[in-house]
C-alpha cells in the first residue's frame, strides 16, 4: 500500500469517527428562539427579544447571526442585540431569518400622550359605577383597550375595584388613572339619597320635611293627575334657601346652616286648580359640592 493510499484511508477514516459521535465539522441551527414581545408595547421603553438559534440539541450557537426587520419599518426598530423600540402606534410584525430559518410575530405599539378621565362624577352610596377613562396618543386619537390603573386619594369615601368606584360615605375625592407614566384625574362626588316621596297634594294642600344641618340636594317633580298642566311652589323655613313660584320641576344644591323646612305647596287657583303628583328627592352632597 503506498502512502497516498495510507493517508486518503486515514482521512475517511476520520470522518466516519466524526461523524459517529465524535465532534462534527460544521453543527447546523435548527431553530430560531427568541423571547416574545407582548401583544401590544407601550411608548418607547425597550424590549430585549434576546434572540439565539439553537442547534439540534437545544444549544445555543453564539456566534450564529440573527436578523431582525419590522414591517413597516416606521412602527419600531430592532437596536442592539435584539432589543425592540416602538417609534410610534401601529401595528407591526417582526421577522428573524438564520440561513434557512425564519420566524415571525405580530405586536402593536401605542405611544400614550395623554389620559382623561370624564369631569367630576357621582355615585351614590354603596352603588358602584363605570368611570370612562380614554387613553390617547401622540395625535390624539383614542387608543382602545389600554388597561389603566385607578387610584384614589380618599378610599374611606369612594373605593376603586378595576374601572369601577364605589361610593363608602358622603364626600369628595380625587380618582386618578395611571397608563404607562401618564395621569388624568378627576374629582368624584360621592352623595346618599336620604328619600324620595311619592306627591300627592290637591289644590292648597302641603306638605313638609325638616332637614338637619348640612349640604342638600332638593329635587322636586310635579303634574297634574288628570295629566294636564300643573306646578307646586317650593318654600323654606329657616334657610337662607331659595323659594320658587309655580313650576313643575325644582332644582337646587342648599346648604342649611341649622335645621330648616322644606314645604311644597299645590297653589290654589280660584278654586279652579286640579291636583298634583309628583315626587320629592332629597340628598346628602358633600360640603365641597356648595363651596363649603
Amino acid at each position: 500500500m503506498t502512502s497516498g493510499t495510507r493517508l486518503w484511508i486515514g482521512l475517511a477514516a476520520g470522518a466516519m469517527a466524526l461523524g459517529c459521535g465524535g465532534l462534527p465539522f460544521f453543527n447546523k441551527a435548527v431553530k430560531i428562539d427568541f423571547t416574545p414581545p407582548p401583544a401590544t408595547l407601550y411608548n418607547r421603553d425597550p424590549f430585549d427579544l434576546a434572540p439565539v438559534a439553537l442547534d439540534k440539541k437545544g444549544k445555543p450557537l453564539e456566534k450564529a447571526r440573527i436578523n431582525a426587520v419590522v414591517a413597516p419599518p416606521e412602527v419600531a426598530v430592532v437596536v442592539g442585540a435584539g432589543e425592540l423600540r416602538c417609534l410610534t402606534s401601529g401595528d407591526a410584525k417582526i421577522t428573524f431569518t438564520h440561513e434557512d430559518l425564519t420566524q415571525a410575530v405580530p405586536f402593536s405599539c401605542r405611544m400614550v400622550s395623554a389620559v382623561e378621565i370624564a369631569a367630576t362624577q357621582e355615585v351614590e352610596v354603596e352603588r358602584s359605577a363605570e368611570i370612562n377613562v380614554t387613553v390617547k396618543d401622540e395625535a390624539g386619537n383614542a387608543i382602545p383597550d389600554v388597561p389603566a390603573a385607578l387610584s384614589t386619594s380618599a378610599p374611606e369615601i369612594v373605593a376603586v375595584e378595576g374601572t369601577r368606584l364605589t361610593g363608602v360615605k358622603v364626600g369628595r375625592a380625587v380618582v386618578t388613572a395611571t397608563v404607562e407614566g401618564r395621569e388624568g384625574s378627576t374629582t368624584v362626588d360621592v352623595v346618599r339619597v336620604v328619600t324620595t316621596d311619592s306627591l300627592m297634594l290637591d289644590e292648597g294642600a302641603s306638605k313638609s320635611w325638616t332637614l338637619p344641618e348640612g349640604s342638600w340636594r332638593v329635587r322636586v317633580n310635579a303634574t297634574g293627575v288628570d295629566g294636564s298642566p300643573a306646578g307646586v311652589v317650593v318654600a323654606w323655613a329657616g334657610t337662607g334657601c331659595q323659594s320658587s313660584g309655580e313650576t313643575p320641576q325644582y332644582a337646587q344644591d342648599c346648604y342649611v346652616p341649622s335645621a330648616g323646612t322644606l314645604i311644597v305647596t299645590n297653589p290654589t287657583v280660584m278654586n279652579e286648580g286640579v291636583s298634583v303628583g309628583g315626587n320629592v328627592q332629597l340628598i346628602r352632597i358633600p360640603a365641597e359640592a356648595m363651596g363649603q
